[in-house]
């Protein structure tokens, strides 16, 4: 993936991980959107070593 792809997906993962972290402080998170959280948090870092590589 191009650098200009990776930057605005990670834009796009870090507002929705945000919006799940406001969900989860306000009324908690179900187990699926828990899972998506930590597999979009786990994307976010690998795309972030990926540009830092290049």
């Amino acid at each position: 993936m191009s650098q200009g792809v990776l930057e605005r997906k990670n834009e796009i993962l870090k507002r929705k991980i945000e919006s799940l972290l406001l969900k989860e402080n306000q009324k908690g998170l179900t187990h699926l959107d828990s899972y998506l959280k930590n597999s979009m948090i786990k994307e976010l870092h690998s795309n972030i070593h990926s540009l830092r590589s290049h």
